[in-house]
């Protein structure tokens, strides 16, 4: 916001103290030791028609007084107020002393004055508008939020509108034609003007460059799922998909758009339908928001969508996106984090009972001798459409507006060993939600925190490949462990299977991990790659088997080991698996003991798999 002030006096930072006498002290002349010390006060949050005064506290002192603008002599035990309804760019005097208390060793103060000067009438800043888009049939305009405006005016021409987005779509446009289009910000305070207008030139497209009968828009993407918004007219028919770019991988757009037509009409032949009510029942139209669930996560999809006519040919080329899945437990945006005496995470729950993990959040905080939290959940989707992505400018919003915790229960376990949570529930599923706290401490420090995190869209997390780990029966328990490396394949949907390229994995006793690392470092410093031909091997079944513990030096007997593998699928995605088992108990001592066996894993591929007999232990990923 842009201010106009004329001379503006403080005292301390903010005012001037003046020594004048407008309050006298009725209390008898005492020695200077036998009175209270004039309290120290500030003036704070100045504005146009309000103002905060604080002081310390004085000791044994047992009440202020204070006198406002002349009027009546009040009380309080309060060390603040706040002075609201005045008039901007007005003076206004202020007096006040420590009253003592009943003991009577003390006496009262004397009358500390003060003069205040309110600032003038605030304006607005001026937005900036930008042409996003400028086809005939649709016009989009956005411009970053400006602080303190409640709503935007814009005007084309003899059109005029408001918005409380900042982001507006016209149409109805004349083909190569010059507009201008104007804006300007809103205010509903009394003493905050609208802001100077803004205006921007542009020149539509010809009539031959209009958009696309149908536009295919990326919302966002998380852990197992990809939301996204098809704009086209109501009579206008398309299909869409979500498949893993490794299906498709070396085949055209109109290779692609035409394999799935013909999946698609072969579906509807199978289920005894005709192609035109085919076509009218299970084809698309109009424009609106899908999401592509219960994907896997770390792994390249594409969504594609193209138009359909009434004998089930494709009518436009394919339009989409490709966006690859976030890992289980991660945000889409980098966390803010504004001191080291607290710490705020959003997780996604765990356990069973009423939470559900499509529909909820859970929320952590763990600080030091906090003493107030503000905090605020939105949906990423507003915290990047009203804030521009911009901390700074969200944490304003927050302190302003935010849910206040205070309580003495609350603040008891954020200062706790084990820190405070919580969960929101009846959020949506496949969603990011962003969560802001504004956090104060006992020495009055004020910092920010922001974190992210997506709803699943189902209850459970699948992965497109993964490792197990656990006891075999064919061979000595007490010496060796079986493991499974397994991909997502299911013959009947050949030759769209899944493929890796490489696979590199780390063998070892489960106390030598590193807790510092991350189970992608692990391997990546310390594992082995798999033998080609043991890859190839898996490509034609979707599953490989290991015996670790037969060949070499047996496996310590009643000892934990765990197994990391990072595949490589062929476009490049990665993803890290991890699991854990436990070696039985030996009916005999074992002659020789292996040390260690970090980064040399000495395991027999095997061509049918192990009886596994134990249940797996997983090890998270985001643990590490």
């Amino acid at each position: 916001m842009r201010r106009f002030r004329s001379e503006r006096i403080y005292l301390a930072a903010f005012v001037a103290v003046l020594a004048c006498s407008c309050v006298k002290d009725n209390v008898a002349e005492m020695d200077d030791a036998e009175k209270l010390p004039e309290p120290r006060a500030v003036v704070s949050d100045m504005g146009c028609a309000s103002f905060k005064v604080s002081w310390d506290a004085v000791t044994d002192a047992g009440s202020y007084t204070y006198v406002f603008n002349g009027g009546d002599t009040l009380t309080t035990k309060k060390t603040s107020l706040m002075f609201t309804d005045l008039s901007p760019k007005s003076e206004y005097t202020f007096a006040l002393r420590a009253d003592a208390g009943n003991n009577g060793t003390r006496r009262n103060s004397n009358f500390v004055n003060f003069r205040i000067v309110t600032d003038d009438i605030t304006v607005l800043d001026t937005p900036v508008p930008e042409a996003v888009a400028t086809y005939v049939s649709k016009t989009i305009f956005r411009w970053e939020p400006v602080s303190g405006a409640t709503s935007y005016e814009y005007s084309v021409g003899n059109f005029t509108g408001t918005s409380t987005k900042c982001m507006v779509e016209l149409s109805g446009f004349e083909p190569s034609t010059e507009y201008v289009f104007r804006l300007k910000a809103l205010s509903e305070e009394k003493y905050v003007n609208d802001s100077a207008e803004a205006s921007l030139k542009f020149v539509t497209r010809p009539a031959s460059d209009d958009i696309p009968q149908i536009v295919c828009s990326h919302v966002e993407t998380g852990a197992d799922y990809t939301t996204f918004n098809v704009y086209a007219l109501p009579d206008f028919r398309y299909l869409y998909f979500c498949w893993p770019e490794t299906y498709l991988t070396g085949m055209s757009d109109t290779e692609i758009r035409d394999m799935y037509l013909k999946l698609w009409l072969q579906a509807l032949k199978d289920e005894g339908t005709d192609v035109s009510t085919g076509v009218s029942q299970y084809s698309y139209s109009g424009t609106s928001s899908y999401v592509g669930s219960q994907l896997c996560s770390e792994l390249t999809y594409r969504v594609g969508v193209f138009g359909v006519d009434k004998a089930g040919n494709a009518v436009t080329p394919l339009y989409g996106y490709t966006t690859k899945t976030l890992a289980e437990n991660s945000s889409p945006l980098p966390d803010y984090s504004g001191a080291d005496w607290f710490m705020q995470g959003l997780m996604l729950p765990t356990g069973t009972g009423s939470v559900n993990a499509t529909n909820c959040l859970g929320l952590f905080w763990i600080g030091k001798d906090v003493t107030r939290v503000v905090s605020i959940l939105t949906s990423t989707r507003s915290y990047k459409n009203y804030f521009a992505s911009t901390p700074d400018l969200f944490a304003e919003y927050v302190a302003e507006y935010g849910t206040v915790t205070e309580d003495a229960v609350s603040l008891a376990g954020i200062n706790s060993d084990n820190g405070f949570t919580a969960t929101f529930q009846g959020l949506s599923s496949a969603t990011s939600y962003t969560a802001g706290a504004v956090v104060t401490n006992s020495a009055n420090e004020t910092a920010f925190f922001l974190n992210s995190m997506p709803t699943r869209s189902s209850t459970s997390h699948v992965s497109w490949a993964n490792v197990t780990l656990g006891r075999s029966t064919q061979h000595p328990t007490e010496s060796s462990l079986a493991a499974t490396f397994n991909i997502a394949f299911d013959p009947a949907s050949e030759p769209y299977n899944f493929h890796v390229s490489g696979i590199r994995y780390c063998f070892c006793k489960y106390s030598e991990l590193d807790e510092n690392k991350s189970s992608e470092q692990i391997v990546r410093e310390s594992g082995v790659d798999m033998p080609q031909s043991s890859i190839d091997l898996m490509n034609m079944s979707g599953t490989l088997s290991m015996i670790f513990g037969i060949d070499g030096t047996p496996l310590e007997p009643r000892t934990k080991y765990a197994l990391l593998a990072t595949f490589t699928e062929r476009n490049g995605d990665t993803v890290t698996s991890a699991a854990a088992a436990t070696t039985a108990v030996s009916a005999t001592k074992s002659a020789t003991i292996s040390p260690s066996v970090y980064g040399k894993p000495s395991g027999r591929i095997l061509f049918n798999a192990p009886a596994i007999i134990d249940i797996y232990e997983p090890i998270g990923t985001n643990e590490r």
